[in-house]
């Protein structure tokens, strides 16, 4: 048994000087115009804690701990948590004594809770003072920008996990396979909000997510003499983040927002944490792009649709070590897979006709725009048909159900 406190007490002081007058002396005193600002950040966390281990012939394990903290950041009705974790294991290699393709082999099993609080100052309102005045008097600002929460309550994490370990072949090869499952409760979380509120975000709790996946590491020693050995290890981890309910019943909570390409990152209910939300082309059942007959473009769907999800399908490594007597080299290789990217420079390359993609069709259209002035025709024209040109992936809607390939050519520029 145990208790800590845990307490932070830093001031800051900020020093602003603007107008430089003496160039040559590096000094607060060469500036015409000087503020100060004094910045403080408090919290305080008072913790007790017990545990018990318990074994049982070097096979059985089981530990239990308990902790309680209360917390200078969280409301005086809602500060105190109390979170207990509970977890066992089997060496079974103990039952299989002398076994030389098994030396070890063990089993575990976990449940653990953990809660936690937020960073200070952000259950009311708080003010600074502005270095203007009015008439002689001094003024003063609200210093928030994210709208307070006085109903504030601790984020609450339950986790599963169980897991094997095994060593093959006098510990030359060995396994150590993890399944877990975590599901977080009033996560505390900054809501993006309207810019016009005077506020950029909102704090609240933000309901329930749900993540579960595998992680697998296999090691490997190929080599092994008196002075040399090389060492391959190999991981990979999956995991599916979902977000199960969100505050006040909301379906879509925006993260964050790029304004400038109406593009958000959002939590969406249903679908892994970190959506890309934004508008789409317009579909038919099977997914196939729509292409409106007259302008031979793609019809354009402004509202919101799901694009793309900034999770991980899965990550991997591998590291290999080669080690003669007291000497090592390792080196590192990581692989992270499947995050979709929402890439303003490829967005700005293509609006611009520098991405070698934008050269489809070019020629074949600026051709074709010869033989329009050739036939002396105005641009625009109903009775001409371009010769060439791009073709925009999609299909056009014959009316009765069915559809039929885009065979319309365009300027790639308007594309």
């Amino acid at each position: 048994m145990g208790g800590n406190i845990y307490k932070v007490n830093n001031a800051t002081t900020t020093t602003t000087a603007q107008n430089m007058e003496i160039r040559d002396v590096v000094s607060l005193l060469s500036f015409n115009e000087t503020s100060i600002q004094l910045g403080s950040y408090r919290k305080q966390i008072n913790s007790l804690y017990g545990s018990v281990n318990l074994g049982w012939k070097h096979m059985l394990y089981f530990d239990a701990t308990l902790r309680g903290d209360q917390s200078s950041t969280l409301p005086t009705n809602k500060n105190t948590y109390v979170y207990p974790s509970f977890s066992g294991s089997w060496v079974f290699s103990e039952v299989l004594k002398n076994n030389k393709a098994l030396p070890y082999g063990k089993l575990r099993m976990s449940w653990a809770q953990v809660g936690s609080d937020t960073n200070p100052y952000q259950l009311a309102l708080n003010y600074t003072k502005s270095r203007y005045t009015y008439t002689g008097y001094p003024m003063g600002f609200i210093n928030n920008s994210t709208i307070p929460n006085k109903n504030l309550k601790p984020t609450r994490t339950n986790s599963f996990e169980i897991g094997i370990e095994t060593k093959f072949l006098q510990n030359r090869i060995s396994l150590d396979f993890t399944y877990y499952n975590q599901r977080s409760k009033n996560q505390i979380m900054g809501m993006a909000t309207s810019w016009t509120s005077g506020y950029t975000y909102r704090l609240i709790n933000a309901g329930e997510i749900d993540n579960n996946g595998i992680e697998i590491q296999l090691g490997t020693r190929p080599i092994q003499t008196k002075d040399f050995s090389w060492d391959v290890n190999i991981n990979f981890a999956e995991n599916s983040n979902k977000v199960k309910e969100l505050v006040d019943d909301m379906n879509l909570f925006e993260l964050e927002r790029a304004s400038w390409c109406n593009v958000e990152v959002a939590a969406v209910v249903g679908e892994n944490f970190g959506s890309i939300i934004g508008p789409d082309y317009k579909r038919n059942e099977q997914g196939q792009i729509l292409i409106n007959p007259n302008t031979g473009l793609p019809l354009y769907d402004s509202s919101n649709h799901i694009l793309g999800n900034a999770s991980w399908d899965w990550t991997g490594g591998l590291t290999t070590t080669l080690t003669y007597k007291n000497l090592s080299l390792s080196a590192l290789f990581d692989v992270k897979v499947g995050a979709d990217l929402y890439s303003m420079s490829a967005r700005a390359s293509y609006e611009s006709g520098k991405t070698p993609q934008t050269l489809v069709g070019r020629e074949e259209w600026y051709k074709s725009e010869e033989d329009r002035k050739a036939a002396g025709v105005a641009e625009g024209a109903a009775n001409w048909k371009a010769t060439g040109g791009f073709i925009a992936p999609g299909v056009i809607d014959n009316g009765d159900g069915t559809y039929r390939e885009n065979d319309i050519y365009v300027n790639p520029e308007a594309y």
